[in-house]
């Protein structure tokens, strides 16, 4: 069976971040946790793209507060596109 979105988004982050998967939790904060800056964000929107083959929108990534809320915000894309 292949990842789910959650695994896939939290593999995302930790290889950028170069961090293991472990440290990236659904609870924790983009930019007070992980530090995220907005051109980390920006940064990241391009390679949630990449990984999901999807527009992710910039006011997606940041406007999301949480890991978990940014695995919610990839779950709706396709709807929206």
């Amino acid at each position: 069976m292949g990842e789910t979105v959650e695994q896939r988004v939290k593999r995302v982050i930790a290889e950028y971040l170069g961090v293991d998967t472990e440290d990236v939790q659904a609870s924790k904060s983009l930019t007070e946790d992980l530090d995220f800056d907005s051109i980390d964000l920006v940064q990241l929107g391009l390679e949630l793209e990449e990984e999901f083959n999807v527009e992710v929108p910039d006011a997606i990534v940041s406007s999301t507060a949480t890991v978990g809320d940014l695995v919610q915000a990839i779950q709706i894309i396709p709807r929206l596109l």
